[in-house]
């Protein structure tokens, strides 16, 4: 035990190598804190969490499929996982602090699956409602970034900040998502009469692709880079003529991310009913994605090419579904991972679990409220350069 630990400091403080591989030892329970739960429930060790395999599970908290959805992708990527536990965070109570202490348990414990119970109640999330996965995702986002720079704006006042210290070290980690899942994409407007252009350039950290009309990601992409002919009532104004002009408007990638994160809009909202409902029509995504056709005019671009590294799956209908994973891991084996199991996935299997409903084909199947269907919801593409 760590008090046994102690008692052999004090007796053997002559003995520094005893000294230094005790600290050492110690220093790990600091920088891995997740056992530092005030929480009783983490002691009380179910059967089933004696059954650990290759990857650590998460508990669901009745309605928080969602969020362990995605603290399961984003652990899955090895660079990510490693820079947010190397982030020097002083304080004890934020969001980041309990990021870390998540990710270090899904790292080395001993068992099963774990209890993310301190981290739903830091994000003050409620146990019994259900959050669309893709919202979270950049939600969390926000919080992280919010934490981060807090951390490097200041410096505690009983600490004295030194190179590798509070402001300086942090700084480095600003811009951590914008690393990871930054995608540059402008919103680019040709005028007709004049000639003029004009760009507007965003920062996202992922895409939403239509599908209701498409059959595959290449038609989605497509689509998501048309040209738009703003005429009539809806010409924009020509800031160099100061006129209101006809343009051609498109969205196209200047930029494009080491992980590409591509949510498909499964869920449309009926102006007939006012209802919201879920699209379970057959949807295709490929292994291997290329986006080179998609980037605008003289981008810098070298590298293009991407493969599939995770899939979050939606099971369900609008108001009432359950979230899950297929992830590939290191080993190059898929995994599927489910609230608190986790197991090896056959990548012949996923078309069948992914794609959808060949039969939701046709407008009036897309309304099937009452069936609850599994179908892919988030997409993750690793580029194959980068080594995550």
């Amino acid at each position: 035990s760590i008090y046994q630990l102690l008692i052999i400091i004090f007796k053997n403080i002559q003995d520094n190598d005893l000294y230094i591989k005790t600290i050492d030892y110690l220093n790990k329970f600091h920088q891995f804190g997740f056992w530092k739960t005030h929480n009783v429930r983490n002691w009380e060790l179910e059967s089933k969490e004696q059954q650990k395999g290759k990857y650590v599970g998460l508990k669901n908290m009745t309605a928080t499929c969602y969020l362990n959805s995605i603290i399961q992708q984003l652990f899955m990527i090895p660079m990510l996982r490693e820079t947010i536990l190397k982030i020097n965070n002083y304080s004890k109570n934020n969001v980041l602090y309990e990021l870390q202490l998540l990710f270090s348990a899904l790292k080395i414990y001993e068992f099963g699956y774990y209890d993310p119970r301190s981290f739903v109640e830091i994000n003050k999330l409620n146990f019994y409602e259900q959050m669309d996965a893709e919202e979270f995702f950049g939600t969390l986002i926000d919080k992280i970034e919010n934490d981060i720079k807090k951390l490097y704006a200041k410096t505690p006042s009983d600490q004295t900040p030194t190179p590798k210290d509070s402001k300086s070290e942090n700084y480095r980690y600003k811009d951590i998502f914008k690393y990871f899942f930054g995608i540059k994409v402008v919103d680019e407007l040709k005028f007709v009469d004049c000639g003029h252009k004009r760009y507007n350039e965003f920062f996202y950290n992922s895409i939403q692709l239509e599908i209701k009309e498409f059959n595959n990601i290449n038609e989605s992409l497509k689509n998501y880079s048309k040209t738009e002919i703003m005429d009539g009532d809806n010409k924009i104004n020509c800031e160099q003529c100061k006129v209101k002009r006809t343009c051609h408007k498109h969205l196209i990638f200047k930029s494009l991310p080491n992980i590409l994160v591509i949510a498909l809009k499964r869920f449309e909202f009926d102006y007939n009913t006012m209802l919201k409902y879920k699209l379970n029509k057959y949807f295709e995504f490929p292994f291997e994605l290329d986006m080179k056709e998609y980037l605008m005019e003289n981008h810098k671009e070298t590298n293009t090419e991407y493969e599939l590294t995770g899939i979050t799956i939606h099971f369900g209908v609008v108001d009432f579904g359950h979230y899950y994973n297929i992830i590939k891991g290191p080993d190059k084996k898929w995994y599927k991972f489910n609230d608190i199991y986790v197991s090896e996935f056959k990548e012949e299997d996923i078309p069948k679990e992914a794609f959808g409903d060949k039969e939701a084909l046709e407008e009036d199947s897309y309304k099937e409220k009452e069936k609850g269907k599994k179908n892919a919801y988030i997409l993750i593409y690793r580029k194959k350069a980068f080594e995550s």
